[in-house]
């Protein structure tokens, strides 16, 4: 971040010196006591598991510079004369005042992705063409809420020349508050779909909440939308402005950006972009083709040809858990197990349905989370869907599993069905059911956490 003195960072945050501050300089700040740098700014957040200001001293003792605190009653006496403690309100939300501050005098051009599904590799494509030829960065992991983003602003150093920040949404008005603070000058919609009810409602619920970020895209910019939902080509056309360009791609006729004569293989997908250029994206999935097309939208608006970006798209590796292929011995798997909802099931049942040379198909299909009163209705639909694309074998695995095995059942005599509690359950069931020439894929919400079948997959394979 660009340095900043610490009573200049006390009068963004509308905070309140306990002491008085000293004219410190901060070069950067950080939440976590554990990873504090010297001359640090820490922030006591408060959390479901846990408080900062319980770590307050500890990041004091690691070289911080002073820690930003809404209860100072929970902090050493010791450190109230010190001029080392920041009083506000609530620490996240002055954790979002700096960042805001920050953003308004930093030169690098915002880029905010946001969607139901493929925000970060979206966002790692993106930062992948922009790398090339300028400094910037992108958000680390999944850093897309009122912490994540922040931070990802305030990581923004002098001479960078972008930043990418990925905007996530479970509630209504969170993408509003997020571009808000971002005031992006690129606005990236990869999609809507049905994610979320729980708090969102429907899926016009969900295609308003990311409409939202329009409203947000600095005067002159630029919003690069998907138009593979009708439902979010009404809501943004509603939103046209003169000063904010709007620019749509898909595998539709009349947009933007439009790919066709599509092709897969093992690990890979290809397109033609508007019938002329061929791109191709070293993993798996039609799917990616649309966060490829975003991609591309973006490296035009910040002046990069297509074949510049098409060259850099070729060097792309997925971020972690997102179609992810490993060959072990005779077994191949698809890691996609990062988060799920309905239609990225679909699309990850698609990518298995047509993997190559393939002995058996093995979906591993974990509990979809935050769908509401359509939760079961969605998990059974997602067992006939399974049964119906021809995949040999199903392990349901969470507390929907056995709807998810029994619509299976009922669509299909041939499928072979496995209803798992748990991971332990899970990994014993793949015990029994792996053979060479299997193709599994892995899928599912993030808390039901498939990821960890990894090893157990990789150690029955290499049996096999």
């Amino acid at each position: 971040m660009k340095p900043l003195k610490l009573d200049e960072i006390a009068a963004a945050m509308e905070a309140r010196p306990l002491g008085a501050p000293g004219r410190y300089l901060v070069e950067s700040v950080g939440i976590d006591s554990r990873q504090v740098a010297s001359g640090q700014l820490f922030f006591a957040i408060r959390g479901d598991r846990f408080d900062g200001h319980d770590f307050v001293a500890d990041a004091i003792d690691r070289g911080a510079m002073a820690a930003v605190v809404s209860r100072p009653d929970l902090v050493p006496p010791e450190l109230h004369e010190l001029g080392l403690l920041l009083l506000v309100d609530d620490t996240t939300a002055a954790l979002g005042r700096l960042a805001a501050f920050h953003r308004r005098q930093a030169r690098a051009r915002v880029i905010a992705v946001t969607g139901s599904n493929g925000k970060t590799t979206t966002k790692e494509m993106i930062h992948q063409v922009l790398s090339g030829r300028r400094r910037g960065r992108g958000a680390p992991k999944s850093f897309n809420n009122a912490i994540g983003v922040p931070l990802t602003l305030l990581s923004v150093a002098p001479d960078d020349e972008y930043v990418v920040v990925e905007i996530g949404s479970n509630a209504p008005g969170e993408v509003g508050q997020l571009g808000e603070l971002a005031s992006p000058d690129i606005g990236v919609i990869t999609g809507v779909a049905e994610t979320h009810l729980e708090q969102l409602g429907s899926l016009e619920g969900v295609a308003t909440e990311k409409a939202s970020l329009i409203d947000h895209v600095r005067e002159g910019g630029s919003a690069v939308l998907s138009a593979e939902s009708e439902l979010l080509v009404r809501l943004t056309r509603r939103r046209r402005r003169r000063a904010v360009r709007q620019v749509r791609f898909g595998r539709c006729d009349g947009v933007d950006l439009r790919a066709t004569q599509l092709a897969s293989g093992p690990g890979r997908v290809s397109f033609c972009l508007d019938g002329g250029q061929r791109v191709t994206i070293p993993m798996p999935g039609e799917h990616n083709v649309l966060n490829a097309l975003a991609a591309i939208g973006v490296a035009r608006e910040m002046g990069i040809g297509l074949t510049e970006a098409a060259d850099r798209l070729a060097e792309f590796r997925p971020p972690p858990m997102r179609m992810e292929v490993h060959r072990w011995g005779q077994v191949t798997l698809i890691n996609d197990a990062y988060n799920a909802n309905p239609a990225s099931m679909a699309a990850a049942l698609a990518v298995l349905r047509n993997w190559p040379d393939a002995g058996r198909r093995v979906f591993v299909a974990g509990d979809m989370w935050e769908l509401g009163t359509a939760t079961l209705t969605k998990h059974q639909q997602l067992g006939r869907q399974i049964a119906e694309a021809g995949i040999e074998v199903l392990v349901a695995v969470g507390d929907l599993a056995d709807a998810v095995t029994q619509a299976a059942r009922e669509a299909s005599a041939a499928i072979q069905v496995e209803a798992a509690s748990g991971i332990e359950d899970a990994a014993d069931r793949l015990g029994q059911v792996i053979q060479p020439g299997d193709a599994i894929l892995l899928k599912g919400s993030r808390a039901v956490g498939l990821e960890a079948l990894v090893d157990t997959i990789r150690a029955l394979a290499e049996k096999c």
